[in-house]
């Protein structure tokens, strides 16, 4: 079988190439019976069976061994295959046999929640209530004050366009990394702290010539550039379907 239903962020052809080390074809399909879900700690992505509803994606052709353990390893521990029969949606409704990823529900007792779901508190849990409204209360308050600040910072950096793209990991020292950007004609390079992104995201570094998507403000010099986000998406640690 060389053919996977992608639904997550397999979806997105650079991503695949990044993993397998090369481009697949890719066409739109439709997965019957199923639903897409959460789960609802990790917020990983996952499709479980369901009669009335269908999931959108992308079926990626032309997997071979070597493709199939590149996208094993990128899924993780708590993903497994299963083999589902899928609608690739064109004029002749053909239907053909793929693997989708599904979670596997090993880390118990979790368990997958719909996606619009996972937001949810018990109503029991009342205590549980008021530190979450306080919560977006205080969390609407930070938004206000960084739409604040930062539309004095866009004024200091001098205007410009933004935009949404992919970029790579070019350098890496203890204390920051550096992206280099490539849009249009211009190549741009922008350098991030490890602490701030760490502050922001977590604990996830980044590595050498790690895939990531960035949204970043290029100045009206057309050559400053300033990162807005950056998500490092490869190597990611496994489960990002």
């Amino acid at each position: 079988m060389d053919k996977l239903f992608a639904y997550g962020t397999l979806v997105n052809p650079e991503v695949v190439k990044q993993v397998v080390g090369r481009a697949l074809p890719m066409r739109e399909a439709v997965l019957h019976g199923y639903e897409r879900v959460r789960h609802p700690r990790l917020f990983y992505a996952s499709v479980q069976p369901n009669p009335n509803a269908k999931v959108e994606g992308q079926l990626i052709e032309g997997i071979d061994d070597a493709a199939w353990q590149a996208l094993d390893e990128y899924e993780g521990p708590y993903y497994e295959r299963k083999l589902v029969p899928v609608d690739v949606g064109d004029i002749s409704r053909e239907m053909v046999e793929a693997f989708v990823y599904v979670h596997t529900q090993q880390d118990t007792p979790i368990t997958t929640a719909k996606e619009e779901d996972y937001r949810d508190v018990h109503p029991t849990e009342r205590v549980a209530w008021r530190v979450l409204k306080v919560t977006c209360l205080a969390l609407v308050v930070f938004v206000l004050i960084s739409g604040i600040v930062a539309g004095v910072d866009f004024v200091r950096f001098g205007g410009g366009a933004v935009y949404y793209d992919a970029a790579r990991v070019i350098r890496r020292d203890d204390r920051s990394f550096t992206l280099r950007i490539t849009h249009l004609d211009q190549t741009y390079e922008a350098t991030m702290s490890l602490r701030a992104y760490r502050r922001r995201y977590g604990r996830l570094y980044p590595y050498v010539n790690q895939l990531a998507k960035v949204r970043y403000q290029v100045g009206r010099d057309g050559r400053s550039v300033k990162l807005l986000d950056v998500e490092l998406i490869w190597p990611g640690g496994g489960g990002n379907e």
